[in-house]
């Protein structure tokens, strides 16, 4: 079975391309034992830009930032991780990868009986399952949620005190391998790679309310608010599940390119972004209203990884790992309006975007630092030192600090000072963190 068929050409099979994924594509080989290598001040050469498109992206919502008051930038006129997979043979896998079946744990409050319901494809029938309501109180705000690596459980943080308030347990066995946070829906969702599942959970009671199986081995999610739909990337299936928030139900399986791995939605424009890996090296677009690949696909440099989406100018942040470089790309026609290198360091991985201070975010896992475009100029104004291996990025735009993931724990940046102001530390190492404002 092919659910990735590239119109142009057939992505190739996965089994070439699997060794980089265990030898390191989220920190180099000489990183992962906890040596840093000095920093190189290498010079990278000036690449020609292309025009950038006209078009008014405005900010007349900046004054919805209350708390902080930031430093006013223009949008310019006109103006989207794998970490190491422990997979085995992929031939058996593909043989032996478990049919689809819904999990679903009826009560948070009674006693964890998990019923499990064979159903056929979720995309030509899908099978109604009891779930759980979303509950009318709103989920706390200000919270930091860490998912740690091969454990059972989330860590809950305040993001006032920067203290863990609570641990979300997990089914047994299952630790997420990456999370994501609706709010609007009072729902937290953490990827289970291993079991080819994910759960979902409630953002109050913070108990798994449904276990709902997925494509093998998925890798990340994303979520959109507005129109309550999670999308979660499998790189096994070269596919992206589509889950119902309201009925956590999964409604379409998208085939995209090789390898799918970093994943990211604009959630005005309802497009979802998904970058691929070798030999594609491109970002797959999906129409969120369809639930179609729309073609063709946007070429990028090698090993794309999490891009950052700026929704009010409509502009995708794609990091280039293995190219050192931040590829930008326009929404509206889906072409690519430059490609940043001075200033980026060594394997960008995560690009997170704050609409309000119109300010871009870069971890870069190979220089331990972060680097701060201006997307007014597409110029990197600051390098802020983080930590051991920075991973994910978040952006609370309320509060204007941000976080990044890194060994151990989560640095905090100030975004007015652009200045590491502390790191959060954790009983574990954090493999995904995500926020609620």
């Amino acid at each position: 079975m092919k659910l990735y068929s590239r119109g142009k050409k057939e992505s190739a099979p996965l089994l070439l391309y699997l060794p980089q994924k265990q030898t390191g594509f989220l920190c180099p080989p000489d990183r992962v034992g906890g040596t840093t290598p000095a920093l190189k001040n290498k010079q990278k050469p000036s690449r020609a830009t292309s025009v950038k498109p006209s078009a008014n992206a405005s900010h007349q919502n900046r004054n919805k930032y209350t708390q902080r008051k930031f430093k006013g930038r223009e949008v310019p006129e006109g103006l989207d991780r794998l970490e190491e997979m422990d997979i085995p043979e992929l031939e058996a896998v593909r043989k032996a990868a478990p049919a689809p079946e819904r999990v679903v744990v009826p009560s948070p409050a009674a006693e964890r009986v998990i019923e499990q319901v064979p159903v056929q494809d979720p995309v030509q029938d899908p099978v109604q399952v009891p779930v759980q309501e979303a509950t009318p109180t709103s989920m706390p705000a200000n919270r930091i949620y860490a998912a740690l690596q091969g454990e059972n459980r989330i860590m809950v943080m305040d993001g006032a005190t920067e203290a863990v308030v609570d641990a979300i347990e997990l089914p047994s066995g299952s630790s997420a391998r990456s999370i994501a946070v609706n709010a609007a829906a009072n729902r937290i969702y953490a990827i289970h790679s291993n079991k080819h599942q994910i759960s979902v959970i409630d953002g109050s009671s913070r108990e798994v309310i449904a276990v709902v199986p997925v494509s093998p081995f998925p890798s990340l999610a994303a979520v959109n608010e507005k129109t309550n739909r999670v999308y979660i990337t499998s790189s096994l299936m070269n596919a992206v599940d589509v889950l119902n928030g309201a009925t956590n139900q999964l409604i379409e399986t998208v085939g995209v390119g090789n390898i799918p791995a970093g994943i990211a939605v604009n959630k005005v424009t309802n497009r979802i972004y998904v970058a691929n890996g070798s030999p594609d090296h491109d970002l797959s677009v999906i129409d969120g209203v369809t639930n179609t690949r729309l073609f063709p696909d946007i070429p990028l440099q090698h090993e794309p990884g999490v891009a950052g989406v700026h929704t009010e100018a409509n502009l995708i942040y794609v990091p280039n790992f293995k190219s050192d470089s931040v590829t930008v790309i326009y929404g509206a026609t889906n072409t690519p309006v430059t490609t940043i290198t001075d200033g980026i360091g060594s394997n960008p991985y995560c690009a997170a975007v704050h609409p309000g201070t119109n300010l871009v975010y870069v971890t870069n896992s190979g220089s331990d630092n972060v680097s701060v475009i201006d997307a007014s100029s597409h110029k990197v104004i600051h390098s802020v030192p983080v930590g051991h291996c920075p991973k994910t990025v978040a952006v609370n735009t309320t509060t204007n600090r941000i976080y990044v993931l890194v060994m151990g724990g989560i640095a905090v940046l100030d975004g007015e000072s652009n200045e590491l102001i502390g790191t959060i530390k954790l009983p574990g190492n954090p493999s995904d963190i995500a926020l609620s404002e």
